[in-house]
C-alpha cells in the first residue's frame, strides 16, 4: 500500500475564491478549525494577500468567510445529498 501525498492547492484554492469575490482564511490540512486570532477580521478578498498568505503553507486548507460584500458557501460532505 502506498501512501499519497495530497497536492499543495492553497494558492490555486484562494485566488479562485479570492477572484469572485470571497473572503479566504488558511487552516492545517485535515482540520475544518481555524486558531488564529482574529480570524473573522484578517479573512481577505484581497488576491495579492491571499497568495502571500497561502505561500506560507502550500498544503493548508483554505476556508471561505461570509460576508456580506463577500461569497456564501455551503460545504456538504455526504456524496448521497446532491
Amino acid at each position: 500500500m502506498s501512501i499519497v501525498q495530497a497536492e499543495p492547492l492553497a494558492e490555486q484554492i484562494a485566488a479562485k475564491f479570492t477572484k469572485l469575490g470571497g473572503h479566504v482564511i488558511f487552516f492545517p490540512r485535515g482540520t475544518k478549525r481555524c486558531t488564529e486570532v482574529g480570524w473573522e477580521q484578517s479573512a481577505t478578498n484581497n488576491l495579492d494577500t491571499a497568495i502571500l498568505r497561502a505561500r506560507k503553507n502550500a498544503y493548508n486548507n483554505v476556508g471561505l468567510v461570509g460576508k456580506q460584500n463577500g461569497l456564501w458557501a455551503l460545504d456538504i460532505d455526504d456524496a448521497a445529498i446532491q
